[in-house]
């Protein structure tokens, strides 16, 4: 399944959310839009063709190069800190790369979901503390998961 029909279903997974929802605030929104997106993409972030994957290594490369090299700048010269901090991030990104597990294996399962959801309760009752919002972000991320398994035929535990 290509990664548009993911993000079709995560947007009408996250309207649903919107008029089933009550007392819903702008940042309430604006994070469940981002849990749409990313739920409905990340069962493929193992697969080393997928956007999301592209996506996620790129952002965690220069994220880890950026703050090692900003770390390393403080105490060597320049040209020490960008040499070490390519190297240490090259390497950490191959690793990540190498330890995903194979397509439609532990990432496309109904486990994985509630992981991804159990990481958004988490998250969202951290930033909202709202029990009633924190409970409805969890299910829309594992309603938008749980979607992307669906559409790919792949209900397993």
């Amino acid at each position: 399944m290509n990664y548009k029909k993911h993000l079709i279903l995560g947007i009408l997974i996250f309207f649903v959310f919107l008029l089933f929802t009550e007392n819903l605030r702008i940042e309430h929104m604006i994070f469940g839009f981002v849990v749409s997106f990313i739920g409905s993409l990340l069962p493929d972030i193992d697969t080393k063709k997928s956007r999301i994957h592209k996506t996620v290594v790129l952002f965690l490369g220069m994220s880890l190069f950026t703050g090692l090299f900003i770390t390393l700048y403080k105490s060597l010269e320049f040209a020490y800190a960008m040499l070490f901090s390519l190297i240490i991030s090259f390497a950490l990104v191959i690793i990540l790369i190498y330890t995903l597990p194979e397509h439609r294996k532990g990432l496309h399962t109904i486990r994985a979901a509630i992981v991804f959801s159990a990481f958004i309760w988490f998250c969202s009752y951290l930033a909202f503390s709202d029990v009633y919002i924190v409970n409805a972000l969890a299910i829309l991320a594992f309603m938008t998961y749980f979607g992307h398994l669906a559409l790919d035929n792949s209900l397993k535990l």
